[in-house]
């Protein structure tokens, strides 16, 4: 029981891992390391982040006005 518990100990000290070499190149430069895409209009985006952000902050306000308002 023992042997079999050092070898297992022994065994998990030892077992490492490398990471593997990656030579991919991805280009370079402003708003590249963002995982979408910002249209060259400004106010288009601004708009778009705008509306995001306020659905996600509405979400809350709207469920309790949601549960407060129904009858018992």
């Amino acid at each position: 029981m023992f042997k079999a518990q050092r070898l297992a100990t022994r065994s998990a000290r030892q077992f490492s891992t490398s990471t593997v070499a990656r030579s991919g190149h991805y280009p370079e430069g402003p708003r590249t390391n963002i995982p979408f895409t910002i249209s060259k209009s400004k106010p288009v985006f601004a708009t778009k982040l705008a509306l995001f952000f306020a659905t996600g902050f509405s979400i809350p306000f709207l469920s309790a006005y949601w549960q407060l308002s129904k009858k018992d």
